[in-house]
């Protein structure tokens, strides 16, 4: 959300209340609900542009624009209910909201042409794609610490996880074991970090570092400096930012199949075909072999990223123009 309000020049609102505690969610989303609508109805945007999930965002939001005959667009990350809801009443429920809303919103975003697909299945008028981007300007190119290419130090893998249950890490430690003069790092949740750590107890394994989350300057380094970053989940359709974080810096990516992924990056990543050990093994050694090749793809794919991500913002730009001309005559 925060790159959409950069773009359109908007005001940004983030709320959260008793956040990751689960059995407090209904009282939570119902105080959001009710506090997105005074703030809106006290503010009175012409055009409101919601986050999902959680659906029960762009809900009040719909309330605001059925009142005042605004315009709507929803930014969906995902479609929540194939996602990430594994229940299946809870996720019926809030798949019948996402239909709701995906019908009535006068524009929904999604971040890959597969969740695009998804939402016009669930009877969406109109969805578009903008895809998630980084900018290489971001990082610094000082390039202080080049260990990885120079040759004067370990190899480094980076497995950036947020503690979502199709995330396995584990994999991609055991398909690390026993190769020679590389390290992996997982970065993230720590919940997650804290299970991964007991579990080395157990099993050392020399060449694995869990870290937590780590500072902004820190991270970033990590990322720029790295021998490959590696994606091993069996999240769907879902293509992890820090992916374009990689390629932002000519750095490797090592990933999960997923049609999303293909959808985008495709022969650009080196891409595992299944997730075992074996596999993983397989494709890291093939991208710690060629650092050189697989930079180079990760650069082509940038370019490539960039130039998609440019003409999907004149697209959005366009239409969020007409809709404030639209309102405004």
């Amino acid at each position: 959300m925060r790159d959409i309000a950069y773009l359109t020049e908007g005001s940004e609102w983030n709320q959260s209340l008793f956040y990751r505690v689960k059995p407090l969610a209904p009282i939570r989303y119902l105080l959001q609900g009710l506090v997105t609508t005074f703030k809106l109805l006290r503010r009175k945007p012409l055009i409101v542009i919601a986050q999902n999930p959680p659906v029960f965002a762009p809900l009040a939001c719909l309330f605001y624009r059925r009142l005042t005959k605004t315009r709507l667009v929803v930014d969906h990350h995902c479609i929540w209910s194939e996602k990430t809801i594994t229940y299946p009443i809870a996720r019926n429920f809030i798949r019948l909201f996402e239909k709701v809303v995906v019908r009535l919103v006068d524009l929904n975003l999604t971040p890959n042409p597969i969740w695009t697909q998804r939402v016009l299945s669930l009877g969406a008028k109109k969805a578009t794609t903008l895809i998630d981007f980084v900018d290489s300007g971001r990082w610094d190119q000082s390039r202080e610490d080049e260990r990885t290419t120079l040759g004067g130090g370990p190899m480094l893998v980076v497995a950036p996880c947020g503690g979502h249950p199709l995330e396995h890490p584990e994999i991609l430690i055991e398909a690390m074991r026993n190769i020679d003069n590389a390290v992996l790092i997982v970065t993230g949740d720590e919940k997650l970090a804290k299970r991964l750590k007991a579990s080395l107890k157990e099993h050392p394994q020399e060449n694995v570092v869990i870290t937590g989350y780590l500072s902004e300057s820190k991270y970033a380094q990590l990322i720029r400096t790295c021998t490959a970053v590696a994606n091993i989940s069996d999240e769907p359709n879902t293509i992890p930012y820090f992916i374009y974080e990689a390629i932002s810096t000519g750095r490797p990516v090592i990933s999960s199949d997923n049609p999303a992924i293909r959808s985008i990056f495709d022969n650009y990543i080196l891409i595992v075909p299944k997730n075992t050990p074996e596999l993983v093994r397989k494709v890291l050694l093939d991208a710690l072999g060629d650092f050189k090749k697989y930079s180079a793809l990760s650069k082509e794919i940038y370019s490539q990223v960039e130039a998609m991500r440019r003409h999907q913002e004149s697209d959005l730009l366009l239409t969020l123009s007409e809709y404030r001309t639209a309102l405004e005559s």
